[in-house]
Parts: C-alpha cells; sequence; structure tokens
C-alpha cells in the first residue's frame, strides 16, 4: 500500500496552490524518491498523481465538470449544474464524487438514479428521509460497485452529492 509522507503531500498541495494560468504540470520528489505529479488546466480542472517508493500509484482529479468516465448509470443529470466533483484511482479500485443544483424535485433525481443503477444490477441498501435531505445507497456486492446519491432541498432548487465507486478485483 502507498503512503504518502506529510511533507510530500504538504509540497503538492503547494505546489497545486500555485499553479494559476493555462495549462501546466509540476513534478514534486519527496522523501524516499516518493513523487507527486500536479496538472492543472485552464479550464479550472486539476489532476493529482502520487507515486510511492515501491511504485504504487494513486491520482485523483478535480473540477467544475461531470467525470469523463463515469459509467452510464452514474450518467450527468440532465440539466445539472456542475458546482464541484473529484475522481480517484488507487490500486484498491476507484471512485467519483459530484455536487451539482437543479430546479427538479429530489424524488425526480431518486427516480432517475434509481432507474439506471438498478439496470445495472445494484440493490437498493439504504434510504432515508429526515428533515429535507434524502439519502439513498445501492450496492452491487459481487462486482464491487456502490452509488448513493444524497439531496437536499431549499428555495426551488435542488443540491444533490452522487457517489459512486468500484472496489478493485
Amino acid at each position: 500500500m502507498m503512503r504518502v509522507s506529510y511533507r510530500t503531500a504538504l509540497i503538492a498541495v503547494t505546489v497545486l496552490l500555485a499553479g494559476c494560468g493555462g495549462s501546466k504540470t509540476r513534478t514534486v520528489t519527496g522523501e524516499d524518491d516518493q513523487r507527486v505529479d500536479v496538472t492543472t488546466t485552464a479550464g479550472g480542472e486539476t489532476k493529482v498523481t502520487t507515486t510511492g517508493a515501491d511504485g504504487s500509484k494513486g491520482s485523483y482529479s478535480t473540477g467544475g465538470a461531470w467525470p469523463k468516465d463515469a459509467p452510464e448509470y452514474a450518467a450527468a443529470y440532465p440539466g445539472a449544474a456542475v458546482s464541484g466533483s473529484f475522481s480517484g484511482t488507487s490500486d484498491g479500485g476507484s471512485g467519483s464524487t459530484v455536487t451539482f443544483t437543479t430546479g427538479d424535485p429530489p424524488d425526480k433525481l431518486v427516480a432517475f438514479y434509481r432507474q439506471r443503477v438498478e439496470a445495472a444490477g445494484m440493490k437498493q441498501v439504504s434510504s432515508f428521509d429526515a428533515q429535507g435531505t434524502q439519502m439513498t445507497a445501492w450496492l452491487d456486492e459481487p462486482n464491487g460497485r456502490q452509488f448513493s446519491l444524497q439531496t437536499t432541498s431549499a428555495e426551488g432548487r435542488t443540491t444533490a452529492t452522487l457517489i459512486y465507486g468500484t472496489k478493485a478485483p
């Protein structure tokens, strides 16, 4: 398992924050030959790839767009305004989180994703609705996939956070 030291992570964050304007890649080599590559684009997306001394890799990206490699069951919600996204991969698997807003009510979002995740073979494992917040989760244990949707509605807008991932075989 790859471990990145606190110092290496701090250096990466410093490089990340310094990477403004244009598309740039910066590399930092830390303790024990650990390496962090940070790429920023003019569009505001950032990708960080870490390489441990043992050669193991992990990566994550952030930005204001729907993850390009999202599976069909995690398709972009029609008319959604993405406020942030995060995707990551490691030896243990991969996953993404997307936060977005829409004028549609929470029940419509739940129905949209329920149809997709259940068609993909996932089973609903939990659901709750408390004080305007709904959270529903699905699981496909044999294939290591999971999906959850949390919604909150206020002033005619729904904010949703979608989380999906797959464990490595």
